[in-house]
């Protein structure tokens, strides 16, 4: 109890003398108590042993004045350990995590093009890229999210039985079990993955129609809320 502040001699003579006046205490049971407090006079107990003791001998000063301040100290540091978590979480991430609208380049889906995700994965683990908007600029060019059924994606693929890129519809779930895989940078321990980056930029991939057509017949669509392709 030495190790309390504000608590002198008297008051531990006091809780000492309260102890060993507690009725059942047999002869020898306070015979050890008494040597016990001469032997353990000059050493400090645990603070859960010492709040057990003033808890059991002193109430009124436990639940009036030591409780509160416990409290109190508990709560501001709860607050400490919420600031010190969220400045840890900011700085875990570089400057090079910002996004900057401005620089994507929306790009259109070309099937002629040979062009896939293994060829973004490439240029990631080879760090071709200079930011992460030059990825997602890419990203443009396989990918395009249907506002109106945010479940759902179009994904440029590799058609092996036909030998040619084809558009095929994916849930979010299948898309974001592929993206969530593959790291925006390959050579740091904390990085964004490619699922992170469309749904930190989603509004450059989503399109609000989709039409396919299947002959040539017809003009293609300019509007780039609708997704207007030729796939014979």
């Amino acid at each position: 109890m030495k190790g309390i502040p504000d608590v002198d001699d008297e008051w531990i003579d006091e809780m000492y003398n309260k102890i060993s006046i507690i009725r059942g205490l047999t002869y020898k049971a306070r015979s050890n108590f008494d040597r016990s407090r001469i032997t353990l006079s000059d050493k400090s107990c645990t603070p859960h042993y010492i709040e057990k003791l003033v808890r059991l001998t002193n109430e009124e000063y436990y639940k009036q004045q030591y409780l509160p301040t416990k409290i109190k100290e508990q709560s501001v540091k709860d607050d400490d350990d919420i600031k010190s978590s969220v400045k840890s979480h900011v700085s875990s991430y570089n400057e090079e995590d910002k996004i900057d609208i401005s620089k994507i380049v929306e790009n259109k889906i070309d099937l002629s093009e040979k062009f896939q995700l293994t060829d973004i994965q490439d240029k990631i683990y080879q760090e071709e890229y200079q930011c992460v908007e030059d990825i997602i600029s890419d990203m443009s060019k396989i990918m395009r999210q249907i506002h109106l059924d945010s479940d759902t994606f179009l994904f440029k693929q590799f058609d092996n039985l036909e030998k040619k890129f084809s558009i095929v519809w994916k849930s979010s779930t299948n898309v974001q079990d592929l993206l969530h895989k593959i790291p925006a940078h390959f050579n740091r321990k904390k990085s964004k993955t490619l699922w992170q980056l469309v749904l930190a930029c989603n509004k450059v991939i989503v399109v609000n129609e989709v039409d396919f057509r299947h002959s040539s017949v017809g003009d293609i669509s300019d509007d780039p809320q609708v997704f207007s392709m030729f796939q014979g």
